[in-house]
């Protein structure tokens, strides 16, 4: 009788597998195509409405923080002895102490 039951658990299990696989397959599909009909949109509209000047601040803002990005990225790849950060306090842990409160 188990061993009845455990066959139809299995065989039901199979049949749901491709389901559910296809479902998050289409799923993934949905928020890709929304995540990016809604970025290219967004941009265009902005390109073609915005004025000039907000335009050249974009492309400088953009400059400067990717060249920001990559220097910190640069920097930090280049400390290999880093000393760990206290996830609870965001501080390292053999750093000085500090009290709360005090300025």
């Amino acid at each position: 009788m188990l061993r009845f039951r455990v066959d139809r658990a299995k065989a039901a299990a199979e049949k749901a597998v491709p389901k559910v696989r296809a479902a998050v397959s289409g799923a993934t599909y949905w928020l890709g195509y929304g995540a990016s009909f809604a970025t290219v949109f967004s941009y265009t509209m902005v390109k073609g409405l915005a004025p000039e000047v907000f335009k050249a601040g974009c492309r400088d803002g953009a400059a400067t923080a990717q060249k920001t990005a990559e220097e910190l990225a640069s920097k930090l790849r280049a400390q290999p002895n880093r000393r760990p950060v206290n996830p609870e306090h965001g501080t390292d842990p053999s750093g000085p102490a500090t009290q709360p409160g005090v300025a």
